[in-house]
């Protein structure tokens, strides 16, 4: 292999659908692959990373496809010559990394319960409630705030706030005042660590309905869990969770609690283009001008 190629750590299943494209892409590198069996514990992991471990030259991790976790849960940060696992993307900025877009890791969920048809129909009846001209608020315009806005007001006939001609808030606050549904679509930092709190649930109209499919720790599910028992909080619809794969346990037997398990874009085509975009992103950083295609994180060079 030349050695004047970048060299980069492969974790996870294999490559499934892009096979052509990854058969070019990895003219471009040196490729490692990781054997999560080797390395069980935070220690080994260090040790692997470590300049003299056989991680310590990579220049890149890429992950492609949905796996299970590839690397032994831990909260204390790696050394300064480790790659950043689970790193904020504060940190990642303060130390001129990168982080791009993947696939969401697969995640446990409830077992579905068999039930009688007709007990099934009367918890949904005596709990739901039409949403037609209901006010939804959404928090993180972008690419999925959007679609979720506009598919909400086309099919349930919802006013949408915080989509063109609707109208914008410059504080949450202002906002859970006024709507009776609000979707969480943004990303996790600083400034949206449970953005949904005991405080802002306590602003919401009794009976407001909550869904999240940004990042888990958008939302502070004890509070959630409070919020529902108190009647603040009449449905909530989660696909996203705190603590993934653990979800808080008064949420796992509620009836008005829709729980799926990071599945939002879990279809055959998504995956592939999961593969795609990662091989992507990796050639535009590592190949091109410094920057990936759909950073997380500002990256400035």
């Amino acid at each position: 292999m030349s050695s004047t190629k970048p060299t980069l750590l492969y974790i996870g299943q294999p490559i499934t659908h892009a096979h052509d494209q990854w058969d070019r892409f990895r003219q471009s590198f040196n490729i490692i692959t990781h054997d999560p069996t080797a390395y069980t514990d935070l220690a080994s992991i260090i040790t692997a990373f470590s300049p003299s471990g056989p991680y310590s030259t990579i220049a890149g991790i890429i992950r492609p496809s949905l796996s299970t976790p590839p690397f032994p849960k831990f909260n204390a940060a790696p050394p300064a010559h480790a790659p950043h696992h689970r790193l904020g993307q504060a940190r990642l900025r303060r130390r001129g990394r990168g982080a791009a877009r993947r696939a969401p890791h697969p995640r446990r969920v409830r077992e579905s319960r068999r039930a009688d048809y007709f007990a099934v129909e009367a918890q949904a009846v005596n709990r739901s409630r039409t949403p037609r001209g209901d006010v939804l608020g959404v928090v993180g315009l972008g690419a999925v705030g959007a679609v979720a806005a506009r598919r909400a007001a086309a099919a349930l006939g919802i006013r949408v706030e915080e989509l063109g001609g609707a109208v914008w808030y410059a504080s949450l606050d202002e906002m859970l005042g006024v709507v009776d549904a609000v979707v969480l679509a943004c990303p996790h930092n600083e400034e949206t660590h449970h953005l949904l709190n005991e405080r802002t649930f306590g602003l919401m109209k009794k009976g407001g309905r909550v869904v999240n499919v940004g990042r888990g720790k958008c939302l502070d599910e004890a509070a959630l869990a409070e919020a529902l028992e108190r009647g603040i909080a009449g449905a909530v619809g989660l696909d996203v969770f705190e603590n993934e794969p653990e979800v808080h346990p008064k949420l796992l037997g509620d009836w008005r609690v829709t729980l799926l398990p990071h599945i939002g874009g879990g279809t055959v085509d998504t995956n592939g283009n999961f593969e795609c975009i990662a091989m992507e992103n990796i050639e535009a950083y590592s190949l091109g001008n410094g920057k990936p295609l759909t950073p997380v994180n500002e990256v400035k060079i």
